[in-house]
């Protein structure tokens, strides 16, 4: 719990004072949260079966510290391990491992700058069960 405590005070996009509404309260180049399906396709809200969901948080939307980071989760709640698909990050940035809540401890949180680069760009397997924080700086 401190962990994961600690990991949230690290970002002001998780520790926002508004209703986040899926779009740019400021500018139009990004919305404040963005929802996807494990391809990237809109989630499946309708379908009960569905146990996987991934989102995206912009720290350009943080209140009164807006910060140049995007912050993506991962969730699987299925009994089997399931690949996602990652949206692009910003422009010259990389995706990292932030959290991964299937690792042993010492792996499953980093500490911030110790973000772990990713094994296959562009996709992450995320463990039955597990939720997974990547961050793009």
């Amino acid at each position: 719990v401190r962990k994961a405590v600690a990991f949230r005070g690290r970002y002001g996009a998780l520790r926002g004072r508004y209703f986040l509404l899926g779009k740019d309260h400021s500018s139009p180049a990004s919305a404040d949260i963005a929802w996807y399906a494990p391809d990237l396709s809109p989630p499946r809200w309708e379908d009960p079966e569905a146990r996987a969901l991934a989102y995206l948080l912009d720290g350009l939307h943080a209140g009164q510290a807006p910060e140049d980071y995007q912050l993506l989760f991962l969730s699987n709640m299925a009994s089997e391990p399931q690949e996602f698909r990652l949206p692009p990050a910003r422009a010259g940035r990389r995706w990292r491992r932030a959290v991964d809540t299937n690792l042993p401890p010492g792996e499953d949180f980093l500490k911030e700058g110790r973000e772990a680069p990713l094994a296959a760009p562009g996709r992450y397997l995320v463990a039955d069960r597990a939720i997974v924080a990547l961050v793009a700086r």
